[in-house]
């Protein structure tokens, strides 16, 4: 052999020292240590990360804060690093497979032991990084290691195509923690005058103005469409609300060992066949009900009004105005009521079209009304439940003037209040006002329970809140603690774990035995068109 040909082959020969093959290596490895590690980053550090929105300073206390778009920029910085290294081993895992391949497009003085590949399809992997048998004219691999170029050199192109599966794993959701030291706040009504209370006793119009004050407690509590569930029930608590003095604190500020009014209602039940007389009759004349001279039954245009009430303990209107009325706590049965429908054709109450609370043929309720005359129809039943007020451990601010108990309505312990007995009797009042004015939007279809549950709880609420403001100048200070806005990370650990498989093929597709002395010395037999009979079992291509 001519020594000019012996030096070329010792110089292709250096290419595939062992020494070459370890710092491609290198890359692979670092590419494998950095998903890891940015996979790592997302599940324990992002996770779960409050971050600042963009009106709060990002240094605090020594600390640097970050926001969302700090995080998505590290995120992209370290896919864009990934990346680098993904186009490093892919040269330099194609140009390896192009080695194997190449002496098989050169006229062959010996017979080959490879598919016949030509120039153009050499051509087409080395750019697009895929099977060279893809590209027309189209044929299968012939041999173990055509097969496995075939099937792990995809890994390198689909590497590029998968950085969104990571980039989108990370949720941002509105959150809040504590923003300092507590504040202490006032929950006497700046307004409170217990003088007021005797002419409450002895004028309707005194009266009806607390009663409209009761009614916007109501719609400021409950006026929120994203606070309530289909039904009516809140969804930020146990449903006890109070409207408090406007203190300047955000929403999701806490309020702690706070007396506010709680109801608990324990079950509903409606008549399904006719009553007795004494169960309807203040329903139809409800004119004892009412304690602003306002009778309730004229309140009919639309259906959804109703009350409950105790036919056997009647508003007291001779109380004495120079002392607060008895600490009461309500646990029992009251009447309720419930105008579904107005009907103007006769026989009323029968083959009822649609109404508010949905078809007329799913309400099973017993219909009744007051005589031939009367185009209304009425439901009528029993609820149970307990009243009062607690002592509420936690009270989150739903906004600055509301907040709600988070104790669960099961493990509430109630406490008597003057204001109890004196709520339950502006209940026929105020409960007409809500539904008529439907200020707080309350669900109806398919409805009738959760309605009236809902109706009379906010009520309840509303009204135990309009006379603990108005009328009690009790002093009473509570500790609040203060939050400030943040947006929480939630890191989908599917698709982390998705990204990181996906990045692991690569890494598994090339750590087969390829930097071994023998296979050094087949790839160079192969440069040298040497027949090569056990190549198959030890071929470089596994490096992708």
């Amino acid at each position: 052999m001519l020594p000019l040909k012996k030096d070329e082959n010792d110089t292709k020969d250096k290419k595939n020292t062992p020494e070459s093959q370890l710092r491609a290596w290198i890359l692979l490895g670092i590419h494998t240590i950095c998903c890891i590690a940015l996979s790592l980053v997302l599940l324990f550090a992002i996770n779960g990360y409050e971050a600042i929105d963009t009106s709060t300073p990002r240094h605090r206390d020594g600390k640097l804060l970050l926001r969302v778009s700090d995080i998505t920029t590290l995120v992209s910085a370290g896919l864009v690093i990934i990346k680098f290294f993904v186009s490093c081993w892919a040269a330099f895992a194609v140009v390896k497979c192009g080695d194997i391949l190449a002496p098989t497009i050169e006229p062959a003085t010996e017979p080959a032991t490879e598919p016949v590949i030509d120039d153009s399809q050499l051509s087409f992997m080395m750019r697009y990084k895929l099977p060279p048998w893809i590209k027309h004219p189209f044929k299968l691999p012939d041999g173990r290691r055509s097969w496995i170029i075939a099937v792990v050199l995809p890994f390198i192109p689909l590497q590029a195509f998968i950085s969104p599966i990571l980039s989108g794993a990370v949720n941002w959701n509105p959150s809040s923690l504590p923003a300092g030291k507590s504040v202490q706040v006032n929950f006497t009504g700046p307004s409170a005058d217990f003088g007021e209370w005797r002419w409450y006793l002895g004028q309707d119009v005194t009266r009806r103005e607390f009663l409209r004050r009761a009614a916007g407690i109501a719609a400021l509590a409950w006026s929120s469409t994203t606070t309530v569930s289909t039904n009516g029930t809140s969804i930020t608590g146990n449903g006890c609300r109070h409207v408090v003095n406007g203190n300047g604190l955000p929403a999701n500020s806490t309020l702690e060992n706070a007396t506010i009014p709680c109801i608990n209602i324990h079950s509903i039940s409606w008549a399904t066949s006719p009553v007795s007389p004494n169960m309807t009759s203040l329903v139809l004349n409800p004119s004892k009900l009412t304690i602003v001279n306002d009778n309730p039954y004229n309140y009919f245009d639309f259906g959804g009004t109703g009350y409950v009430f105790d036919p056997n303990n009647l508003w007291n209107s001779h109380q004495a105005g120079n002392v607060p009325p008895k600490a009461t706590l309500f646990s029992g049965t009251l009447y309720a009521s419930l105008l579904v429908t107005r009907q103007l054709i006769k026989p009323v109450c029968e083959n009822l079209g649609p109404t508010i609370f949905g078809s007329a043929s799913n309400i099973k309720q017993w219909f009744f009304n007051n005589g031939p005359d009367d185009s209304n129809c009425y439901i009528v039943g029993n609820i149970s439940f307990t009243a009062g007020v607690t002592t509420s451990r936690v009270s989150t601010y739903l906004s600055s003037r509301v907040v709600e108990d988070q104790t669960p309505l099961d493990q509430i312990v109630f406490e008597p209040s003057a204001w109890v007995q004196e709520s339950l009797w502006l209940l026929p009042d105020l409960m007409t006002m809500v539904a008529t004015t439907n200020s707080s939007q309350l669900p109806t279809w398919d409805n009738i329970d959760g309605y009236i549950e809902a109706l009379v709880r906010q009520c309840y609420l509303a009204a135990w809140g309009m006379y603990k403001a108005s009328f009690d100048q009790e002093s009473l200070v509570y500790n609040a603690t203060a939050v400030e806005p943040r947006i929480r990370a939630t890191v989908a650990f599917g698709r982390v774990f998705g990204w990181l498989a996906i990045c692991l093929l690569m890494t598994a597709s090339g750590h087969e035995p390829c930097v071994s002395r023998v296979l050094i010395k087949g790839v160079a037999r192969a440069r040298r068109r040497v027949a090569r009979p056990n190549l198959d079992a030890i071929f470089l291509v596994n490096i992708t």
